[in-house]
């Protein structure tokens, strides 16, 4: 272990840091070896001081710090667990604060990022969007993988990982070359590389792909929705148009009625429903399996999945992606508007849940986030006050990313929060990387 990474480990209270990730952080070759979107990284040194300027606090996750810049405002970002271990990678999108996991090691992370870049477009503007690309910058990615040192890195790298993956970055390229990009996720899938991130790709690519022939403002101009939340909402899932709109939308397409778009629904809940047997934050995950239920006639199971996702955080649901941002703004969660919809049709949805009542009796977003925010605050204080330091950081965690804190400011007594909860348990890497964010936030909001 080099000088840098022995200072980071020490400036953050880290139990330990990998060989890997010793390497990454003693500079040794990370200037040169990333090929996709993410291409600049962050020098350690800048790590090391006490508010490093590019940590967006208040925004980022407070247990992230960030590592390489797509220089577009995004980051790769690597995440602290309580045990003072680096844990996964999250994307992390600056427009709006939204992340998503992208392994739990450098080279899943990064190559990823290449095969990304591939994605088939759909008009958003999300990373591998042609609207936000240069024109030349597949070939330029493809030229970047296919330099003599980053084949050889990605292929020794993903061998420590997947002996047997050993030829998947060479496969990856020719593959690429050819537009086979679902090839490649059904190859790192097969590897379980990345595989949360895959999932929400194969997610989109199962149920927005097909309903490029229809997904186009002209179109809903044309049969007379809004975009959104009308036709966004049919894009969603076609079967929520009625026999006549459907018509309609075929005529304006110019397709047959036989030629209207099909979704797999089935393979898109079994993504959603893997995700959930590995962990429960995944917003996009929760709401995916609930509807697919919901769909079938199974509202109970829909009701179920929506329950245990109703605490998801608002920034991980993908909801552009997905095109679940159709529901009434004021419950800001997809899975709180379909439980609070579910209950008022009948079901036994959302009765006696402290933190669902709050939402229903809320009458506007700003109210709204205000409550949610003194909502988990509150928990936050008491937990501390009963020393149970765990749940505090988790409801602290909550008051600033469950849905966001409407007013800047409340970061100042969330972060604080965090750090002494955080301390309290014993977590004291998490307690560094939180006061720092604090350290950043105070700096920022001194200018």
């Amino acid at each position: 272990m080099g000088q840098a990474s022995q200072a980071l480990r020490q400036r953050y209270q880290l139990n330990s840091i990998t060989p890997a990730w010793a390497r990454w952080f003693d500079g040794e070759w990370n200037q040169d070896l990333p090929a996709g979107s993410f291409r600049k990284p962050l020098p350690t040194n800048t790590l090391l001081s006490e508010a490093p300027q590019d940590i967006w606090a208040g925004f980022m996750l407070p247990d992230t710090l960030p590592l390489i810049s797509n220089e577009y405002g995004d980051w790769l970002c690597i995440r602290v667990l309580p045990t003072g271990e680096l844990g996964e990678l999250v994307h992390w999108y600056h427009g709006g604060g939204d992340w998503i996991p992208i392994g739990n090691t450098l080279v899943e992370a990064l190559l990823h990022d290449v095969i990304d870049q591939f994605r088939p477009v759909r008009k958003q503007v999300l990373r591998g969007a042609s609207e936000t690309l240069q024109t030349g910058h597949h070939r330029e990615v493809l030229d970047r993988f296919a330099d003599d040192f980053r084949q050889g890195w990605f292929s020794q790298a993903v061998e420590e990982l997947a002996p047997q993956a050993k030829r998947l970055p060479a496969d990856f390229l020719h593959q690429l070359e050819q537009g086979e990009y679902s090839v490649c996720l059904q190859a790192l899938e097969k590897h379980g590389l990345a595989i949360d991130a895959i999932a929400c790709d194969r997610i989109e690519d199962l149920l927005q792909n097909p309903l490029a022939v229809i997904a186009n403002r002209e179109i809903a101009e044309a049969v007379g929705l809004q975009w959104s939340p009308d036709f966004v909402r049919i894009l969603f899932d076609p079967q929520l148009a009625t026999a006549e709109m459907r018509q309609a939308i075929c005529d304006a397409a110019g397709i047959s009625p036989e030629n209207w778009p099909q979704q797999d629904w089935a393979q898109a809940q079994n993504y959603a429903e893997q995700v959930l047997s590995r962990r429960q934050d995944l917003g996009w995950a929760f709401n995916i399996a609930g509807w697919a239920q919901y769909r079938n006639g199974h509202v109970s199971a829909a009701i179920e999945h929506y329950w245990a996702g109703r605490f998801a955080s608002s920034f991980s649901d993908q909801s552009v992606r997905v095109r679940t941002h159709w529901f009434p703004t004021k419950h800001h969660k997809f899975a709180t508007a379909q439980l609070l919809s579910l209950h008022k049709d009948g079901h036994e949805a959302a009765t006696k849940d402290p933190y669902l009542e709050v939402i229903e009796r809320s009458a506007t977003n700003a109210t709204h986030a205000d409550l949610l925010t003194e909502f988990w605050l509150d928990q936050g204080r008491n937990q501390l006050d009963s020393h149970d330091f765990p749940a505090a950081y988790r409801s602290f965690y909550q008051a600033g990313w469950d849905i966001g804190a409407r007013r800047l400011e409340s970061y100042r007594q969330i972060l604080a929060g965090a750090v002494e909860a955080a301390t309290g348990a014993g977590w004291n890497a998490l307690a560094a990387v939180a006061a720092t964010h604090l350290a950043c936030f105070t700096a920022r909001t001194a200018r």
